[in-house]
């Protein structure tokens, strides 16, 4: 038996034995602390970060925090070697024009080293913010890929939504330019009414690309 429930997530308790061994890490000290943490990395960007934090600590003492402060390592190396790309931010009003069709495109854009990308959508409404009063009108929103032109992602915006987050990593990773269409559409004109929206992503470099392997 170990020291975590090995049946919750199968391959993860693989990994933990991995990573234990690499680092020569107690399990009934220390398992239970890697299985959970490692339910937050990116496996394919984050895992030879992990490796490497935890070869660099294979000879360090056997104390309680030996885990935490491998675990820091490696959270200082993904901060060292991350950088974002953003696009261009773009404006929608809905006062002359009801219906907007927009491409969305990623600067430079590396797919393998890709942790992370989504679409975010900020909500304005200069009515509401003004004197409180809110509205029955919305704008319907659709996000369409580039690449079989589905609807991989609707909602309906209304006034008292603030900030809209839409998770893109797994679009935007199959290929080596993504653009990405969003469709916005208010069935009437919407005055002191506006969307800004972008796409963002983060990256980390591979470990083989740095002076840290």
């Amino acid at each position: 038996n170990l020291p975590w429930p090995e049946n919750e997530a199968p391959e993860r308790s693989k990994l933990t034995l991995e990573i234990a061994k690499i680092g020569q890490f107690d399990l009934w000290c220390h398992g239970k602390e890697i299985f959970y943490d490692l339910a937050q990395i990116q496996l394919e960007t984050d895992w030879q970060w992990l490796k490497y934090a935890a070869y660099r600590h294979r000879h360090r003492p056997q104390t309680k925090d030996r885990w935490q402060n491998c675990w820091q390592l490696f959270q200082n190396s993904l901060t060292r070697q991350q950088y974002r790309a953003e696009s261009d931010k773009v404006k929608l009003t809905f006062h002359h024009q009801q219906k907007h069709l927009c491409p969305i495109t990623l600067p430079p854009h590396q797919p393998t080293q890709l942790r992370w990308g989504k679409l975010v959508i900020w909500v304005h409404d200069g009515r509401f913010a003004a004197t409180g009063q809110g509205r029955s009108e919305s704008v319907n929103l659709r996000l369409f890929s580039d690449k079989n032109n589905q609807c991989i992602w609707q909602r309906e915006i209304r006034y008292e939504d603030s900030v809209v987050r839409v998770d893109v990593t797994a679009v935007i990773k199959q290929t080596v330019c993504p653009t990405l269409y969003l469709e916005a559409e208010s069935l009437q004109p919407l005055k002191q009414f506006h969307l800004v929206f972008r796409l963002e992503a983060e990256y980390i470099m591979p470990i083989s690309n740095t002076h840290d392997s």
